[in-house]
């Protein structure tokens, strides 16, 4: 079967035309025969057809991806989708510039040593023999190199539509132009199939983003004007976040509802299947009964200390809980079993009775109910109510045991000394000097950490290339005790925020509020902590102290980077402090062009201290900063030039005014320009398409509605005063 499957498949044929071994042919060819080629390059030349083994990349990769996902990795879509499309690129740009090559190294040979003749762009570029021989001379590692960087440059800038225009086709050669032209044809239908994925990434993010945000936004708003207390606020705000992170904001029936019947039966069999192999009752049952049974079932997600069911309570519901922890506990309050991957309810379901014990989540909880109503509504249309009544009678002894092992394990807890220990009820309460995460306080600290943190991501990488300071008395001052001192503060400034933390702060986990220093300070070190407290090691201290005042001031600083891992958290408060303030609550759309805007502007910084610093390293005279006559200048003066050359190439503009020289210069601006053509300028265009459509369909949709209301009141003659109030309206 297996091999009757892959015959009839398209793969077949390709690997076919794959496997043959053309190879051979290069054994019985002479050599000489395909100048300029050597042996090797003509047992490539025969070995094209493996290529067409590239047909099943996208299959291979789909593989890769459900096996990492099987393995517990969970790898998000939407970059793994920018992943691939950069993959592409990449592979275009290395065939592309290959061919390019070989085009001027066959015209190259062609022209038998006549200077006039040879009209290619690697003679233009020096990388050619003026006079070539066949086979010729062995050529070294690094002029392959310097041939194949040359080439890829070239090719990247065409693909990504930078166009430098530096390295270019030569104008008397029609092979090359006719090459070229093909290329920008292709870098064309990549840069439009680039806006069209990321077009399709931002549109969904966009749509259910705003879903989100409108029902919280309501939420939100019902929950301040009943004026309900701070615990209960984000108590709902914690259960909306969690939903969000785990499903969109959607609940989880509401997911089941979009799949059909039998897909939503083999995707619930195969998440509880371990469960449902111990259920009893519908462990015996059939396939066919089960299925039933399982596309009946509600999904849903419970916070810390949410009851799930209470002791008492009838028990007309079985639950399966597949994800987290549940605290078992006695009438009495006192917790004596957490239980995780179980039933929930089972005897008291089954046997018709009360529950016998309270449910409340421990952690984040994901739960599958079934409801008794249409458990027994099933029994009766698959025509079982006989046999079940007999398999209840016969295996009435199991249920009893299970139940007699909880309500023995209480019994015994009631009656020792712990259960007086634990059968005080635990009271939060929130203690003097302890700040809120919803607080003002909080939310203009945040405000503040947001500002020195963008200051030190902005200072870092510029101390590094940069180590030069004005302030200083010219280039060779190193770093100056203005900047010296504004370091300090920032330094100090995260400090407190550790204490902040640490003593004052209140954190928010899974729908739990830890208002007691001791319990958020645990948190704390379990999470960011330990890394805050490396990264507010005052690095700037004790690097100006031992006189590390240049290039190494600013290297020593770099693990203070990994503070970024707070920039979301810290924008976020900073646009809740905003909206408090104002009243006015920032929209989506202008949310998202702001944050394009700015990570434009942190990237064309960020490539243009490592594109100085490539040049200022280098050991080889001929770099862009000799070549662009800015080597001797002061630091504001390079520092512009460098950000120049940053911002026309991420954005694909490629002026080319800067030229790019050595190889190190050149691949770095190859990475960059992947980056631009992807982040930047399809990022920014897929992004406004975005905002433009759905501002177009929030527009059609009113104008809709008006035009609708007009034909009503028209036809049911209004009159004016009513027509002007439901129109403004």
């Amino acid at each position: 079967k297996i091999f009757s499957h892959y015959r009839k498949s398209k793969l077949m044929k390709w690997h076919v035309l794959a496997f043959l071994p053309l190879e051979i042919i290069a054994v019985i060819v002479p050599t000489t025969s395909m100048c300029p080629l050597w042996t090797m390059q003509v047992v490539s030349l025969f070995r094209l057809n493996k290529l067409f083994r590239l047909s099943e990349i996208g299959t291979l990769l789909n593989q890769v991806e459900t096996s990492v996902s099987k393995a517990g990795m969970k790898l998000p879509r939407n970059q793994l989708r920018v992943s691939k499309l950069i993959m592409v690129i990449l592979i275009s740009a290395h065939l592309v510039g290959c061919l390019f090559f070989m085009i001027a190294n066959f015209n190259q040979h062609a022209s038998g040593g006549d200077e006039s003749a040879q009209n290619n762009w690697a003679n233009t570029e020096g990388l050619l023999d003026a006079v070539p021989t066949c086979p010729g001379e062995a050529v070294d590692a690094n002029t392959i190199w310097q041939r194949y960087v040359t080439a890829m440059y070239w090719a990247m800038a065409t693909v990504t539509t930078v166009g430098y225009g530096d390295v270019t086709a030569n104008e008397n050669s029609t092979a090359e132009i006719i090459f070229s032209t093909f290329v920008l044809v292709i870098g064309t239908a990549i840069y439009t199939l680039v806006i069209a994925l990321l077009e399709d990434i931002v549109a969904q993010l966009d749509v259910t983003s705003t879903l989100y945000e409108t029902k919280l936004n309501a939420v939100e708003l019902y929950m301040g004007m009943q004026g309900l207390p701070e615990d209960i606020k984000l108590k709902i705000t914690a259960y909306y976040e969690n939903l969000w992170r785990h499903q969109l904001g959607i609940k989880g029936g509401k997911i089941l509802k979009y799949l059909p019947r039998s897909l939503r039966s083999d995707l619930l069999f195969e998440t509880l299947s371990p469960l449902l192999q111990q259920t009893f009752f519908l462990k015996d049952c059939s396939a066919d009964f089960v299925a039933s049974i399982l596309r009946t079932l509600s999904l849903e997600l419970y916070l810390a200390d949410d009851v799930i069911f209470q002791e008492g309570e009838r028990g007309d519901k079985l639950s399966f809980l597949f994800r987290g922890e549940v605290d078992l506990l006695t009438s009495s309050n006192v917790k004596f079993k957490t239980v995780a991957d179980c039933l929930l309810g089972e005897s008291s379901f089954f046997g018709f009775e009360p529950y016998i014990c309270t449910a409340k989540a421990a952690t984040v909880c994901e739960l599958f109910h079934l409801d008794m109503k249409k458990f027994l509504d099933n029994i009766r249309d698959n025509h079982l109510l006989e046999r079940f009544a007999s398999y209840l009678e016969c295996n009435e002894k199991s249920l009893a045991k299970s139940k007699g092992d909880i309500v023995k394990m209480i019994k015994n807890l009631n009656s020792s000394k712990m259960a007086k220990m634990l059968n005080m009820a635990e009271i939060r309460t929130t203690p003097n000097g302890v700040i809120l995460p919803n607080s003002a306080i909080r939310q203009a600290w945040d405000t503040a950490a947001l500002f020195f943190l963008m200051v030190l991501v902005f200072k870092i990488p510029h101390q590094i290339s940069f180590p030069s300071s004005d302030n200083g008395g010219g280039d060779g001052g190193g770093i100056g005790l203005g900047q010296f001192i504004v370091d300090c503060i920032i330094d100090l400034f995260f400090v407190a925020d550790i204490y902040a933390k640490v003593a004052l702060f209140a954190k928010m986990k899974d729908g739990v509020l830890f208002a007691t220093p001791k319990i958020f300070r645990k948190l704390y070190f379990q999470g960011a902590g330990r890394m805050d407290i490396v990264s507010a090691v005052p690095a700037s201290l004790v690097s100006y102290l031992m006189g590390r005042r240049g290039r190494a001031y600013g290297l020593l600083r770099l693990f203070q980077l990994v503070r970024t891992r707070h920039l979301g958290p810290y924008l976020d408060d900073a646009i809740e402090l905003y909206a408090t303030k104002t009243g006015k609550a920032l929209s989506t759309a202008f949310l998202r062009i702001a944050q394009m805007f700015l990570g434009v502007l942190l990237l064309c910084h960020y490539c243009a201290c490592i594109f100085h610093l490539i040049a200022d390293v280098s050991s080889s005279p001929s770099n862009w900063l000799v070549e662009d006559g800015t080597a001797g200048e002061r630091v504001g003066v390079k520092y512009l030039r460098a950000f120049y050359w940053s911002l026309y190439t991420t954005s694909t503009i490629g002026y080319g005014s800067i030229s790019v020289i050595s190889i190190g210069e050149r691949l770095f601006a190859m990475a960059t320009m992947v980056v631009g053509a992807v982040i930047c300028d399809a990022g920014i265009t897929a992004v406004l398409t975005s905002i433009i459509i759905r501002k177009d369909t929030q527009a059609s949709t009113n104008n809709r509605r008006i035009q609708c209301s007009k034909s009503y009141m028209g036809s049911n003659l209004v009159n004016d005063d009513i027509r002007q109030k439901v129109l403004g309206y």
